[in-house]
């Protein structure tokens, strides 16, 4: 989605709302079926440029502990920084217009790859699945060896064993 902003830079309007919708697919290998909602306003502060709003991402995802998919939605807010020109090293401070105009659609996911988590979790206290047998610890325990010992360090199980 291509915002026109020519308008607003010239000043003959204040602000200029805009509402995006668009698929989840391909943002992260754990959503499996979700949207996103992005909408806000373009303002111009006195020759100042702008970009205020919310993205949302709703959908199901899968956990990355115990593989069960859950519903959620995450919300981000989206404060950017507008500019025709950069003068010296603002690059990383404003987004650049081409030629008064903004992709909405870029810049949303962009918002969302930077402050997505790295895993998405059914719940912060998730056991996970046991490595051994792969039972859900959620659920049901399981009665696997926890105390396995890693084959380089066997040589020195023994060694504090009282005599």
């Amino acid at each position: 989605m291509i915002l026109d902003l020519r308008e607003l830079i010239a000043g003959t309007v204040k602000t200029l709302p805009f509402v995006y919708d668009c698929s989840g697919e391909g943002l992260t290998d754990d959503l499996i079926d979700g949207s996103v909602h992005a909408e806000g306003r373009v303002e111009n502060h006195a020759g100042y440029l702008v970009l205020n709003g919310e993205a949302v991402l709703s959908g199901v995802f899968r956990c990355a502990r115990c593989c069960k998919e859950f519903e959620h939605a995450l919300h981000f807010p989206m404060e950017y920084k507008l500019a025709e020109k950069l003068a010296g090293d603002d690059e990383e401070e404003f987004l650049l217009l081409k030629d008064g105009m903004l992709d909405v659609a870029e810049t949303v996911r962009e918002q969302l790859l930077t402050e997505m988590p790295i895993r998405f979790l059914c719940r912060s206290n998730c056991k996970g699945l046991c490595p051994k047998c792969g039972v859900d610890l959620n659920v049901e325990r399981c009665s696997c060896d926890t105390k396995e010992i890693d084959p380089r360090w066997a040589a020195l199980a023994g060694y504090f064993d009282e005599e």
